[in-house]
């Protein structure tokens, strides 16, 4: 049951880890499709890509926008052809080459607001811009029912558009007299019976109603503004669609790991069983050694009690030697007091015969009598000593009888007891072969436990450092990609501004440059060829005269240049102020639009109070300066350098959370800045923190645990192996989820 389980559980943890991989990996795509789309969008609502008057009208009607709304009207004027047609990836080029600048033509609804912009843009001298209003007279369907038959068209550009409903008859207006052929050379042969009509190929081939031919190949066809605006499209539908799949994956992860923490359970009281078997054969062991330590005590008691026997029995044969010693020694004695009464008698009769001899005989007698008092004595000793033999004899045999009882006893028990210690023995065995064969099993579930174990370590250790090489890898090419989207979009940038301003392809005019590079080795002769030709004059110069013409023409040429440079410098000082007077018009929108900002934010921070930026002038360079007047709650307003610690980090926070409102970007990072700060203003530094990050990505450097419970994800770096760092990565909601 327990490899089962384990086997199971090894399956599910492949299937947890599998889904976690395919949670990642959709967090990834998501993060670098929003990551994409939020760059796209902040360069679609900047209206970058678009001519500078162009752009400036859209900013202006913006502020416009912000200014009826609080009134609560909305009204939108203008809007570029680009932002208002939706065309299918593959008539992009068409497009573009169809209408050139005019994909940044401004369409609006009556004359009067293209008036009114264009006064807009000559009082501020923001650039240039066309506006459309649309002509109701202009009908073309007749005609472009005619073209539509023609062999070798395609289709109306019109109808390929998608367009609201609001701008219809403009853009059919527009487009309507545009006609995809599939050659140039069907567009050569349409065009003397369709005067009016422009002519494209599915290449980018233009021919316009007035004979002009337009074509080739460049590195970017695209202007930029319709492909990020299908981008952004198909940007959004994908981050709809993996957010939907990342939440699937994440519910599916999650009931995995609901049944991967059951089968932990239930391994895990198997486990428990396994130990409580182990604790039953534990104490079954302790029982059979106790048995066979009663077996020993009562084989060594029953060994001593023979012993005993033994040595009284030695006693006994030892007695009953003595015994019959004695017993033939009475029986001599018995003989020899026999003997002497029978000595005596002969001799009584003798001295009763014969009466002589008396005195002799009385001493004979007497002495006879004396020795027979002597043998007598000694008879009755021998007698005493007899009994008491006898008496030692019966209390030894007493003794041997009771301890032949008890023997009897002792045989008896050790006999019962040597049945139940045998069934105990037997059972026991049993018992053994039992807890041996469990023992066995247990060993060699454990072994195959523990070499699973191990694999799975193993792998988990295989899986985990691959996930941190691929994190690393993915936030690398993430990274990278960023950059490298940021870079083309900036050189796309800067080549439209070239474009627009000087009417100049930045690409061509490289190539015109490309090999102006000095020659070092062509230098170093000509600079001999002059030491020998100074050389070669000595004291009087005979060249004198050729030098002086020489001399003369560079003069000449040198005097030109400086004419064009000073021609050049009065330019460049026209665009200086013109970009001067252009900065300091976005500077000041852009002041008055953060300090607004900064003045509701740094409320929210300090939780009252207020605070406002001002423009301070130094005297000495003539410079603009910016300073901080700030009023915490129960101060007076002073100057930022004199507030204290916290709150100079507060008011810094709140500045640089204004500008982000005022020029959002996709990521913000924030290192130590709520150090300083206590608990009540890290709340509301944090609040403010959580708003902001609905908008962008927040990356925060902190030590404080109250900006870490407010974080989705934790990285930290620590060093498992002494001068080895290793980056870690926790996902605050997958802990809780465990946790849980």
């Amino acid at each position: 049951d327990l490899e089962l389980l384990e086997n199971n559980r090894n399956i599910l943890f492949n299937d947890t880890e599998t889904k976690k991989l395919e949670v990642e990996n959709l967090k990834d795509v998501l993060n670098e499709v929003s990551s994409r789309l939020y760059g796209l969008e902040d360069l679609q609502n900047s209206f970058e890509g678009f001519q500078e008057g162009v752009k400036n009208v859209m900013l202006w009607q913006r502020q416009r926008q912000e200014q009826l709304r609080a009134d609560g009207t909305v009204e939108v004027h203008f809007q570029p052809v680009a932002e208002v047609v939706e065309v299918p990836a593959e008539y992009e080029l068409v497009m573009e080459a169809a209408l050139g600048t005019r994909l940044q033509l401004l369409l609006s609804q009556n004359q009067d607001e293209s008036i009114d912009a264009l006064n807009y843009l000559k009082e501020n001298q923001s650039g240039r811009s066309s506006f459309f209003s649309g002509d109701p007279k202009r009908d073309v369907q007749f005609t472009e029912a005619q073209v539509k038959n023609e062999e070798g068209v395609n289709g109306l550009l019109s109808e390929i558009v998608s367009v609201p409903e609001k701008f219809k008859n403009q853009i059919k207006q527009i487009l309507g007299s545009v006609v995809i052929v599939d050659s140039i050379r069907t567009a050569l042969r349409l065009r003397p019976n369709y005067e009016g009509m422009t002519f494209v190929t599915m290449d980018g081939d233009t021919l316009s109603p007035d004979g002009v031919l337009t074509g080739g190949a460049s590195e970017s066809a695209e202007s930029g503004v319709l492909k990020r605006r299908r981008e952004i499209k198909e940007l959004s539908q994908k981050r709809e669609e993996t957010a939907g799949k990342l939440a699937l994956a994440q519910v599916s992860l999650e009931k995995l790991n609901k049944q991967l923490k059951s089968l932990d359970e239930q391994i895990e009281d198997s486990k428990v069983k396994s130990v409580e078997k182990e604790r039953q054969i534990v104490a079954l062991e302790k029982d059979y050694e106790r048995a066979e330590n009663e077996l020993q005590n009562a084989e060594q008691a029953l060994s001593r009690q023979q012993e005993q026997v033994n040595r009284q029995q030695e006693q006994i044969d030892l007695l009953k030697e003595q015994l019959i010693e004695l017993k033939e020694k009475i029986t001599e004695v018995k003989s020899q007091r026999e003997e002497l009464e029978k000595s005596v008698n002969e001799l009584t009769e003798e001295l009763l015969l014969k009466k002589s001899g008396i005195d002799s005989l009385q001493e004979e007698v007497a002495q006879l009598r004396v020795d027979s008092s002597a043998k007598r004595q000694e008879l009755e000793n021998l007698l005493q000593q007899m009994d008491r033999v006898q008496d030692s004899l019966n209390e030894v045999n007493e003794q041997l009888q009771q301890m032949s009882a008890e023997t009897q006893k002792s045989t008896e028990s050790l006999s019962e007891n040597q049945v139940l210690l045998e069934q105990a023995r037997v059972n026991l065995e049993k018992m053994i072969a039992q807890t041996k064969e469990v023992a066995t099993q247990l060993s060699e579930l454990k072994d195959e436990y523990e070499l699973q174990a191990k694999e799975v370590r193993e792998l988990e250790s295989q899986v985990s450092d691959r996930l941190h090489q691929r994190n690393d890898y993915k936030s690398r090419m993430n990274e990278s990609q960023l950059k490298l989207e940021q870079l083309k979009m900036k050189e796309q940038y800067l080549v439209d501004q070239i474009n627009e301003r000087y009417m100049k392809d930045l690409r061509l005019v490289a190539n015109e440059f490309k090999d102006v590079e000095g020659d070092v080795s062509q230098t170093e002769n000509d600079i001999e060829e002059l030491r020998s030709k100074l050389k070669r004059i000595g004291e009087v110069n005979l060249s004198a005269i050729e030098e002086y013409n020489e001399l003369i023409d560079r003069y000449e040429f040198l005097k030109q240049q400086h004419e064009d440079l000073i021609s050049a410098k009065d330019q460049l000082r026209k665009v200086i102020d013109r970009i001067n007077r252009i900065c300091s018009r976005r500077f000041k929108d852009t002041f008055e639009q953060v300090n607004e900002r900064f003045m509701k934010v740094f409320p929210v921070l300090f939780g009252g109070g207020m605070a406002k930026l001002i423009l301070v002038e130094d005297p000495e360079k003539g410079e603009m300066g910016i300073d901080i007047v700030a009023q915490p709650p129960g101060k007076k307003p002073a100057n930022v350098s004199l507030l204290s610690g916290g709150e100079k980090a507060l008011t810094a926070v709140s500045l640089i959370f204004s500008i982000f409102l005022v020029k959002p970007s996709p990521f913000c990072l924030l290192d130590e800045v709520d150090a300083p700060l206590d608990d009540a203003n890290v709340h509301r530094f944090n609040d403010l923190v959580k708003e902001m990050a609905k908008r962008s990505q927040i990356i925060i450097v902190t030590h404080n645990k109250h900006t870490m419970k407010v974080n989705k994800k934790l990285f930290g770096v620590t060093q498992e192996e002494k001068g080895v760092s290793k980056m870690v990565s926790v996902s605050l909601a997958e802990a809780q989820q465990v946790v849980d």
